[in-house]
C-alpha cells in the first residue's frame, strides 16, 4: 500500500513539473509572437503617440497575462500537491 502512494506522490509531482514546462513552452511562444507584433508596428508607425500607446497596450496585457498565469498555476500546482499529501497521510493511517 506505501508504494502505490508513494508512486502516486511520484505521478502528482510529475505533473506538476510537466505543466510547468509546458507553460514555459507557451510563454515562449506568446512572446515570441508578441516580440514580433511590436517589432512590426514600430516599423508601420509614422508618430510617437502611436508607438507610445501601443506600447502602453502591450505592457498592461504582459502585466495582466503574467498575474492571471502565476495565479492559475499557483493554484492548480498547490492543489495537485495537497491532494498527493492527503493520499500518502491516508496511506500511513491504514
Amino acid at each position: 500500500m506505501n508504494t502505490q502512494m508513494g508512486d502516486a506522490l511520484r505521478k502528482s509531482l510529475d505533473e506538476v513539473d510537466l505543466r510547468h514546462k509546458v507553460t514555459m513552452i507557451i510563454e515562449i511562444v506568446f512572446s515570441l509572437t508578441f516580440a514580433s507584433v511590436v517589432v512590426l508596428t514600430v516599423l508601420r508607425a509614422h508618430d510617437t503617440r502611436t508607438l507610445l500607446a501601443y506600447g502602453l497596450v502591450g505592457i498592461a496585457i504582459i502585466v495582466a497575462g503574467s498575474t492571471i498565469q502565476v495565479a492559475r498555476l499557483s493554484h492548480d500546482n498547490t492543489r495537485r500537491i495537497l491532494k498527493a499529501i492527503e493520499m500518502l497521510s491516508q496511506s500511513k493511517e491504514h
